[in-house]
């Protein structure tokens, strides 16, 4: 069974969920104005009863634009650590966030193990936001004092939860085991505080490899998948499965080309995995749309043949009229 085989099956349950969708381009500015103030939340010194009121507010504010449009989030999140490492641990942070929620609402688990899931997701690196920015824009390999707060970066962020008053034992569990790896080839037959963090533990591999660092550009979401999602033979195991599900395989943000020869970048998911939907920005011949063109790539003459490096784009874009085509 290939995995175009394992992952076809229509995604339209999971795009009809999302029916208040917001006018395009809002998402995609309130996305922004949200990840810069969870960067400065996220790299306050203090961490107090303020500070959590705050954060509560911005976590509640990322659900509902999660509830409202996720793929125009997912574009602009994707699009964004692909591109450069400014703010790297908040939108990595979202990123985790958004797929999780996505995958809550997949496997229809209890709205408290996503509440729970979406505060693990946003604070899992609370202690490291610092170290994990310079990280990120660093040439070197990381010293043996950094190698050791990345290390212990898992229980000292829920230690920094707890004294700010964090009273969710169940998002402090899945803080605290995220990067603990589960053998357990059936993802339900462990504790909620096991499901959930060795969910968060894949999408945080996964999604790290497509954003951009100072040592390595972002990989294609296949080479990603590949690494993070699926077995020695190239199957994905049934989290893997549920994840290419939730995203596709080319999530929104990414950039693809088409069997006519199109350039162009995923705005949305489709109904199947292989078949999202693509705003076509240039032309076989090199040549630039005008506007950017939708796609269908349910058809064969659209259908898409490969993702593409973001490194080896160079395309200057308005990511408004972008998603507007696929209004």
């Amino acid at each position: 069974m290939t995995v175009l085989d394992a992952v076809t099956p229509s995604l339209a349950a999971d795009l009809s969920a999302a029916t208040s969708r917001r006018p395009p381009a809002v998402a995609l500015t309130d996305g922004e104005m949200l990840r810069d103030e969870l960067a400065g939340l996220l790299a306050s010194p203090r961490h107090d009863a303020a500070w959590l009121s705050r954060l509560q507010g911005a976590v509640t504010e990322l659900e509902t634009l999660m509830a409202g449009n996720p793929d125009e989030l997912l574009y602009f999140l994707i699009h964004a650590c692909s591109q450069h490492t400014a703010q790297y641990s908040a939108t990595h942070a979202m990123i985790c966030a958004v797929v999780a929620g996505l995958v809550v609402r997949r496997c229809d688990w209890p709205a408290e193990q996503g509440r729970a899931l979406t505060l693990a997701a946003i604070t899992m690196n609370l202690s490291m936001t610092e170290l994990q920015d310079r990280l990120a824009d660093q040439a070197d390999a990381p010293s043996d004092e950094e190698r050791a707060l990345i290390r212990d970066h898992a229980q000292e962020s829920a230690r920094l939860l707890r004294a700010a008053g964090v009273r969710d034992e169940l998002a402090l569990a899945i803080v605290e085991g995220h990067h603990t790896r589960s053998h357990s080839a059936e993802l339900e037959s462990l504790d909620p505080a096991g499901k959930l963090s060795e969910v968060l533990r894949r999408i945080d591999v996964y999604t790290a490899k497509l954003s951009r660092r100072r040592q390595r550009p972002a990989s294609t979401p296949a080479l990603a998948a590949r690494d993070a999602l699926m077995d020695e033979q190239g199957r994905p195991d049934s989290l893997g499965m549920v994840l290419l599900r939730v995203l596709g395989l080319y999530p929104p943000g990414s950039w693809v080309e088409l069997v006519n020869g199109d350039t162009g970048l995923v705005i949305g998911r489709g109904e199947r995995a292989h078949t999202p939907q693509v705003a076509a920005v240039r032309r076989v011949d090199g040549g630039i749309y005008p506007q950017p063109v939708l796609r269908d790539t349910t058809l064969r003459g659209f259908a898409v043949t490969h993702g593409l490096r973001h490194s080896d784009m160079r395309i200057s874009l308005n990511h408004a009229k972008v998603v507007a085509c696929g209004a």
